[in-house]
């Protein structure tokens, strides 16, 4: 049986049907003329908020070192007072939702903070949502489920389902992907910079062990007072080589490449074989040839500088590709486009180095404490002694050190000024490694760690030490326009 309000019949249904020449008022300020047509749908302002009108937040995400996920919130934002004016605090159990994800941070299931129980006593997870991905992010058939519970997908990156429909759209931060052809539908704001590849490429088809590159530039954080974390893309690696009449950091600062932000680091460890009469009279810059530097600099097979030092480290590479870059002991090979020598491990392919062996269950006992470890034992090793370790895992010490992710082909750096109240090796490493670095050296620390951005000094060398040290590298970035 229909109702009359004003004039106007409501369907028992629920449908409004507007009589012409009557006129009705929804809320104030918003008017129905008579004669004007006008779709509308009458409903409860929320099931969340009781009905009421306002601002509300509805959610906010979980955070550590990434994303974890989200919490659902019902919290009302007041025009007046306070943002969030509370008179009582609850713990709501089922309203955060976090994502479980693999290697290139696909989400592949979200679950809430509720446990579900079995009649036998026992609990599983209250899963929302799941999902299985093609190669390039396209949705699995008959793998996913609930999907739109939770915004965020492949590659950890957000979702657009309203135009092509659920999964064809993922919102990267500079352009728009669709996964059933692979490609962006714009190019590549680095495209001049890469002119070997395609600008609507989507992670270089490198899609089962590497991430799209999504970012431009640099990540700056000073963690505290003299100490920088430095996180870099799509890095262009060069030498510094410095001429026997000028500083090291006046070699540095020639570097002006543009387009580009700079970041000039010292590398290679000090050669212990100068004398100290030659180190200690360096008030003014010195021959090269008197400080040549433990490791090789090696630029498309060719030695630039520094001497052989086979209890150090290297790292090599094509510094024209971000993936494939190779950590290990001893010289780098001679043939490398791009190496450089000298290098106290921290982490070299995913195994942690310090001041002692540490070994895992199972080990047998009486293993050395430092120094090598036979060929049968290294698969109980969960860290190796490194002879250069101790001198550098001081708080107060100065440290230049370069960090690699391998699956993500990205780099770090971490500059500490010298006597600044800073962190040991251990902390900076473990850090490191919970960011995802799987290969970290260090470099001449104490008084040589030596930091330019964009020929500003961040972290400045001893006079001495200036004076002396034959190199470095810069690494560059494109800035973003």
């Amino acid at each position: 049986m229909a109702n009359t309000v004003n004039g106007n019949v409501v369907e028992p249904n629920g449908n409004l049907r507007l009589t012409a020449g009557n006129e009705i008022t929804l809320k104030p300020n918003f008017h129905i003329k008579p004669g004007s047509e006008f779709l509308a749908e009458i409903r409860d302002l929320g099931e969340g908020n009781g009905g009421r009108e306002g601002l509300f937040l509805t959610e906010h995400h979980i955070y550590g070192s990434s994303r974890l996920g989200m919490e659902r919130k019902n919290l009302e934002i007041l025009k007046e007072g306070p943002i969030l004016e509370r008179t009582f605090f609850e713990n709501q159990v089922g309203d955060k939702r976090y994502e479980l994800s693999n290697h290139l941070g696909n989400v592949l299931s979200v679950v809430t903070d509720r446990k579900v129980s079995n009649t036998g006593g026992s609990f599983v997870p209250d899963v929302v949502a799941y999902n299985d991905y093609y190669p390039f992010g396209s949705l699995l058939p008959g793998r996913h489920g609930n999907s739109d519970d939770y915004r965020y997908g492949f590659q950890g990156q957000e979702k657009d389902d309203e135009i092509k429909g659920e999964g064809n759209s993922i919102n990267y931060r500079f352009r728009m992907h669709d996964p059933r052809v692979g490609r962006f539908f714009a190019i590549d704001p680095l495209a001049g910079r890469f002119s070997y590849n395609s600008p609507y490429a989507f992670s270089e088809n490198f899609v089962i062990a590497g991430m799209e590159l999504e970012g431009l530039e640099a990540e700056i954080k000073e963690m505290t007072d003299g100490v920088y974390l430095i996180k870099l893309k799509n890095v262009d690696w060069s030498f510094i080589i410095r001429n026997s009449d000028e500083s090291l950091t006046e070699a540095m600062k020639k570097v002006d490449i543009p387009k580009v932000q700079d970041f000039a680091i010292n590398t290679q460890l000090f050669d212990r074989k100068v004398s100290k009469a030659n180190y200690y009279s360096s008030i003014f810059p010195r021959d090269n040839t008197l400080f040549p530097g433990q490791g090789y600099n090696i630029k498309d097979g060719n030695k630039l500088s520094g001497r052989s030092s086979s209890g150090t480290f290297y790292f090599a590479g094509d510094p024209t590709k971000d993936l494939g870059w190779t950590f290990g002991a001893g010289d780098p090979p001679k043939d490398s486009k791009f190496a450089v020598g000298g290098g106290i491990p921290l982490v070299v392919n995913g195994l942690k180095y310090g001041e002692k062996n540490i070994y895992g269950a199972g080990a047998p006992k009486g293993l050395a404490e430092t120094g090598k470890v036979s060929e049968e034992n290294k698969q109980f090793l969960l860290q190796k002694s490194s002879g250069g370790f101790e001198g550098q895992n001081i708080a107060t010490v100065g440290k230049s050190i370069i960090g690699y992710n391998s699956k993500e082909g990205t780099w770090a750096i971490v500059s500490q000024h010298d006597g600044s109240n800073g962190y040991t090796l251990d902390q900076i490493r473990d850090a490191m490694v919970s960011m995802g670095y799987d290969n970290v050296l260090a470099f001449d620390g104490s008084n040589s760690a030596t930091l330019l951005i964009d020929s500003e000094e961040v972290s400045s060398p001893h006079r001495v030490k200036n004076n002396s040290m034959p190199a470095g590298v810069n690494l560059s970035v494109p800035k973003e326009e």
